[in-house]
């Protein structure tokens, strides 16, 4: 994103930070009432660990991503800081002896497994947005969706959320919402009403909600098989819970409605969620 709109990382950071927590307080506010409402309670005092325990064990990692973010934030290395960051771990994980050879193999196995599978996703769709950007059909299509709304802002955002939706089906949210920054965006951006950054975050947003919205749900479905859950109960739960975030791409999109008009419909989905 932030190689496309040619903004420093930390503004695109910045911009989603808010939003992201109001996502995560929502979540936070659901386990609270949720554990007030079954009498659960945690670990007794004597069950949990040393402080200076636990955060030994969790330094590597807390120095990896303060690492990472200083790497993406102040040193503009954006592309390498991920790679420095992973040997970072692996020498830290050997200094403290609990990086054996068996799991480093199989960590490297499975780590290739996933980056082919990855790739064999991203390059289809990656053939199909040269295609659309070499032909001129981004532009076409750009056209064809402000003629189609009629200068009518919520209905091009209603087009634009089943178009994310759409693409996000197909289980990679990179690739969606870069096919979608070089059609839907500039359609957004040109009727006036919405910066460009707003803009791709919403793309973003609507891209990554596919994975636990029926019937697709890839993330939900892989979190089912891992707990043993139905499948599309588990999609369904994940929808409840993550209700809010349906919500706050329009909120911060700055809408042509009052935002005062969506809230008694936002409050009444954040109490059906609790």
């Amino acid at each position: 994103m932030a190689n496309l709109l040619g903004v420093p990382y930390g503004q695109v950071v910045a911009a989603a930070a808010i939003p992201s927590l109001l996502y995560y307080l929502s979540l936070l506010a659901h386990v609270d009432l949720y554990a007030a409402k079954h009498g659960l309670k945690g670990l007794p005092r004597a069950e949990l660990p040393p402080f200076g325990l636990a955060l030994l064990r969790a330094l590597p990692f807390l120095l990896v991503l303060g690492f990472l973010v200083l790497g993406l934030l102040y040193l503009r290395i954006e592309r390498q800081a991920p790679f420095y960051a992973l040997g970072l771990l692996l020498l830290l994980l050997a200094l403290q002896r609990r990086l054996a050879l068996s799991l480093l193999y199989k960590g490297l196995v499975a780590a290739s497994s996933l980056i082919s599978q990855t790739l064999a996703l991203i390059l289809p769709v990656g053939l199909i947005l040269a295609g659309i950007v070499g032909t001129g059909v981004a532009p076409a299509l750009t056209g064809a969706l402000i003629q189609v709304g009629q200068d009518n802002l919520f209905l091009v955002l209603l087009l634009g959320v089943a178009l994310a939706f759409l693409m996000g089906m197909a289980g990679v949210m990179v690739a969606a919402y870069i096919l979608l920054a070089v059609t839907l965006a500039p359609a957004l951006v040109r009727l006036g009403e919405f910066p460009p950054l707003v803009v791709h975050l919403f793309i973003a947003y609507w891209s990554m909600l596919s994975a636990i919205t029926p019937p697709v749900a890839i993330a939900a479905f892989l979190a089912a098989r891992l707990a043993g859950a139905p499948p599309m109960a588990a999609s369904l739960e994940a929808v409840r819970l993550g209700l809010a975030i349906y919500f706050l791409p329009f909120f911060f999109s700055n809408p042509p409605w009052p935002s005062r008009e969506l809230l008694p419909l936002s409050s009444t989905m954040f109490c059906w969620q609790a």
